[in-house]
């Protein structure tokens, strides 16, 4: 099978990334990378690109918080644009002969793609529902990308209570047949492995198949270590070097993004 899974949210008002820093990194991480670049202060770790980010930013939106585009991403002339450019997607994957289509419901930034009343930041129309509308006019099978953490946020109990858990109420609601979440790495608690371990319990109950970006880093050592989820994903871009004896994905990501 093949799938398309589309990258689209606040940071495409922006889409920049240092072409010359993503040709050296092995995981692209691109425009949707852009508030962490803004946000990164180089003490630890520094993430590639962080200084030519914030001197674009600097140069062409000052000290503008990066949320400040909202209003941009919302006006009723950027959504019209939005609803024909999901159109012109779908018409390229029907031409592409894809299987499934899978949409960045929330990525990193904490921006949700529809209407949530669990979250700051959020667009006023649902684009969710519409993309998933479209995918199903066009015999697709379609799903959701879901970012467990948030560059702006800590992945404690509060943020689990307060915002994943009624964000996911909220998206369970859709009718899909994939979500795909990622973020992962950061939430190491048994706690929040008990809370993925139910979500995972719950999706399954509405047919819903789930990737493995679910916890369980250890165990995931193991190449056919599924746990609860459906299919593996590995790293970005990885290709085992042998064989898996269970469903995959592998994620090729397009370009330098």
């Amino acid at each position: 099978m093949i799938g398309a899974i589309f990258h689209f949210g606040l940071y495409s008002i922006y889409g920049y990334d240092s072409v010359k820093s993503a040709r050296r990194r092995k995981m692209k991480n691109g425009s949707e990378w852009y508030l962490k670049r803004l946000l990164e202060d180089g003490k630890y770790r520094p993430i590639s690109g962080y200084k030519e980010t914030q001197e674009y930013h600097k140069e062409y939106y000052g000290e503008d918080d990066y949320y400040l585009v909202k209003e941009e991403f919302n006006s009723e002339e950027n959504i019209l644009k939005i609803k024909k450019n999901i159109n012109k997607w779908m018409e390229l994957c029907i031409e592409c002969k894809v299987n499934y289509v899978i949409l960045t419901s929330k990525h990193h930034d904490g921006f949700c793609l529809w209407p949530s009343e669990n979250a700051e930041h959020k667009c006023n129309f649902d684009i969710v529902n519409y993309f998933i509308k479209k995918a199903k006019e066009n015999n697709l099978l379609v799903g959701l990308y879901y970012s467990l953490m948030e560059f702006r946020n800590k992945p404690n109990i509060d943020f689990i209570e307060n915002t994943i858990k009624p964000q996911i109420n909220e998206l369970i609601k859709y009718d899909i047949d994939i979500f795909w979440f990622d973020g992962d790495w950061e939430f190491t608690t048994k706690y929040a492995q008990k809370t993925f371990d139910d979500i995972v319990d719950r999706l399954h109950k509405n047919n819903i198949k789930v990737n493995d970006r679910i916890g369980m880093k250890k165990e995931k050592n193991d190449i056919n270590f599924l746990g609860k989820s459906d299919f593996r994903n590995y790293a970005d871009r990885e290709i085992p070097n042998e064989e898996p004896n269970v469903p995959w994905e592998c994620i090729i990501t397009i370009g330098l993004s």
